[in-house]
């Protein structure tokens, strides 16, 4: 199992502990049509990416995960009430390179997606931020 993936069960295992939560799709390496976790939760589905700073690959994830969500939009659903999330394992570590992309075309691709939260899971706890919050806490 990925790491990416540990991450995501133990994202979820925590997160449903105090949410009230269904899980309908849970896989980092699935490429067709799902993101990486996709869950119901207070009367919407989530389409979640999720991004880990811990790999090889960790400077490339933040470029990547731009490409990832606009992906996401293209999903084909019949679902009602569809919202975006992030999920990363670092805050410090992306929102320091978000901080590297100008603010407005920052806030300008949050518009565009538009990502309803940043889920934020370091060391157990689970923090919940807007797209620009988490440039600014």
């Amino acid at each position: 199992m990925s790491a990416e993936q540990e991450f995501l069960n133990s994202f979820v295992k925590t997160f449903s502990k105090t949410e009230k939560i269904e899980i309908l799709h849970n896989n980092c390496r699935s490429k067709k049509n799902n993101p990486d976790l996709k869950f119901r939760w207070n009367d919407a589905i989530w389409f979640v990416e999720a991004k880990i700073s811990t790999n090889d690959d960790k400077y490339n994830a933040v470029h990547k995960l731009f490409g990832e969500l606009l992906k996401m939009t293209g999903i084909k659903t019949d679902e009602k009430n569809i919202k975006y999330g992030l999920l990363i394992d670092n805050k410090e570590f992306f929102s320091s390179h978000f901080r590297c992309i100008d603010f407005q075309i920052f806030t300008e691709f949050g518009k565009l997606i538009p990502i309803e939260k940043i889920f934020v899971y370091e060391n157990g706890n689970i923090e919940q931020y807007t797209w620009n919050e988490i440039l600014t806490d």
